[in-house]
């Protein structure tokens, strides 16, 4: 009985790891309107040619700075939302090649949690 139950909790665990969802742009630009980002810069600020952000995880990491100055309190899955529509609107960043200094490779079947992971190694220096 203790095996039938350890089997059907690791079977309910894989299913949701599998259910996690892609990154939501829709979702994503709703979270960006209704925030205040727009009050410290316009949208120039994503298309300029001097910008910083370069890449996915620099875009994801300035969402993240942005996030905290503004106590927008968003989770995780949102800001890969604001990242996912801002990379679609704006910085058009190529998901099939956009990589990280760690060779990470970012995929539209990238799930929040590669991407997260991926991201955090880059930004830590973690290998």
């Amino acid at each position: 009985m203790k095996l039938i139950a350890l089997m059907a909790s690791s079977l309910l665990l894989t299913s949701v790891a599998i259910a996690e969802e892609v990154p939501n742009a829709a979702n994503g630009q709703k979270l960006f309107n209704e925030s205040r980002c727009l009050e410290c810069h316009g949208v120039d600020l994503f298309t300029s040619k001097n910008r910083k952000v370069q890449n996915l995880p620099g875009l994801e990491s300035m969402v993240r700075r942005c996030d905290a100055n503004l106590s927008t309190n968003w989770f995780d899955d949102q800001i890969l939302d604001v990242v996912a529509y801002l990379n679609k609107a704006y910085y058009k960043f190529d998901l099939d090649t956009q990589q990280s200094s760690h060779s990470d490779t970012y995929s539209p079947d990238a799930t929040a949690a590669e991407v997260e992971t991926a991201v955090v190694a880059a930004n830590t220096g973690d290998d």
